[in-house]
């Protein structure tokens, strides 16, 4: 039996898809033999394989509040004291990501089945509604932040009319959304940190009071049936293994619909963005709508949104002849794990119609990612939106940036010329 201390250490250190020379490290990374490697006391699983099984093993949980909140909202101050994220604390606290057993499935029960398939297929028409109210709210021939001014509103809008959320809230979470993004950078400065921690706690702020004022005027059933839900569990906060229930449904939606407000929209931009990149590709799901799906299922292996998140043993785990003790952080390179030869054929090329085989992008097991069937159901409505026969849209600069240090590969802006038919002259 191996222990931790022997295997290979890790020889990198930047896992976006963005960052430079990623594709190299994913080579070299395959192209040596060990199963799993080691980052100061962290075991690293990058294969395809081991990904999927490791996130399948219930011993393999998440990492609890008390953990991560540690390891990712407290810097040193510069003065010898600890400045700490107290909004992102408490916005990461109480998400059923950083939940294990018994909090975990009855948490994560509550949203979860709000946003299967078939409700998805239901919510799809006003997706699509709002994506061609915003086409008419641009000028024609407009050069816009597609980031910022089409995709982040088209989710702001959706997740807003699903919560009771006034117009002008819904343009507030747009702003509060472009300006959180140091929350995901590693290595965050004191400065940085104090930066996120002011949008998490407005971010909060807007979404609890609207959550509580639509469940006060009784006439919203998804937010009514999920506080009836929430009501019902009743168990000991454990921040530091088993989680935290959230006080309010309020609460619970701002927690764990931050990804809704803010990584669909980075996902949906960066499959516009590959296809604009790619104009034979583009031309394909001109050609054949239904092509969108695979355009954004290939953006999100190949620019996955989350390159990576942190598990955590629950117990002793025995794996690929390796000896994982109880409380060991597992780092799971997803990103990675999307480009491993053994299951992608040529990993590194963009094409819609590559078949499905095994994605890593939304995690795995019994914490595998519950909004991937609305994140996906948006990104290919603005896929398929300025796929329109009466849409015309074109990148508008010559190089485009990505947000470094970041957990999320994601740009930090993504200037487009665009028109519509229906754009006002």
């Amino acid at each position: 039996m191996i222990e931790i201390a022997a295997l290979p250490p890790l020889p990198a250190t930047q896992f976006s898809p963005a960052a430079p020379g990623f594709i190299e490290t994913c080579r070299q990374l395959f192209g040596q033999p060990s199963r799993l490697l080691r980052s100061e006391g962290s075991v690293v699983a990058f294969r395809n394989e081991d990904l999927r099984q490791l996130a399948a093993l219930p011993a393999v949980g998440q990492s609890p509040p008390a953990v991560l909140n540690k390891r990712s909202f407290c810097v040193p101050d510069g003065a010898g004291g600890v400045v700490v994220g107290e909004s992102l604390c408490r916005l990461l606290t109480t998400q059923f990501f950083t939940a294990n057993p018994p909090i975990h499935k009855p948490l994560r029960h509550i949203l979860a089945r709000q946003f299967m398939p078939k409700s998805v297929a239901a919510l799809e028409p006003l997706a699509q509604r709002i994506a061609r109210q915003i086409l008419t709210e641009i000028p024609a021939a407009a050069r816009i932040d597609f980031c910022v001014d089409f995709a982040s509103r088209l989710v702001a809008r959706f997740f807003g009319h699903l919560l009771g959320m006034r117009l002008a809230e819904e343009e507030r979470m747009v702003e509060l959304m472009s300006a959180i993004a140091p929350m995901f950078f590693s290595g965050k400065s004191a400065d940085e940190l104090k930066e996120a921690d002011g949008v998490a706690a407005e971010y909060l702020d807007l979404v609890i009071k609207a959550v509580h004022r639509t469940l006060a005027a009784g006439d919203n059933a998804l937010v009514g049936t999920m506080a009836a839900e929430l009501a019902q569990l009743n168990f000991e906060d454990d921040p530091h293994e088993a989680g935290v229930v959230p006080d309010s449904i309020g609460l619970m939606l701002a927690s764990n619909l931050i990804d809704g407000f803010h990584t669909v929209a980075v996902a949906a931009s960066s499959a516009v963005y590959m296809l604009l990149l790619h104009p034979h590709e583009l031309a394909n799901v001109r050609a054949q709508p239904d092509l969108a799906r695979g355009a954004v299922l290939e953006t999100l292996r190949l620019l996955s949104p989350l390159t990576l998140t942190q598990r955590y043993t629950l117990s002793d785990v025995e794996y690929a002849n390796v000896r994982i003790p109880r409380g060991t952080p597992v780092i799971m390179l997803w990103a990675v794990g999307n480009r491993d030869p053994q299951v992608f054929n040529e990993p590194d090329t963009f094409t819609t119609a590559r078949p499905r085989r095994n994605e890593t992008t939304f995690g795995g097991g019994v914490h595998i990612c519950p909004g991937r069937y609305v994140a996906g159901m948006l990104a290919e409505t603005v896929v398929k939106q300025v796929c329109a026969p009466d849409v015309q849209i074109a990148l508008a600069a010559d190089q485009y940036q990505w947000f470094g240090r970041s957990v999320l590969c994601q740009l930090v802006s993504m200037p487009v010329t665009l028109s519509s038919r229906s754009a006002p002259h």
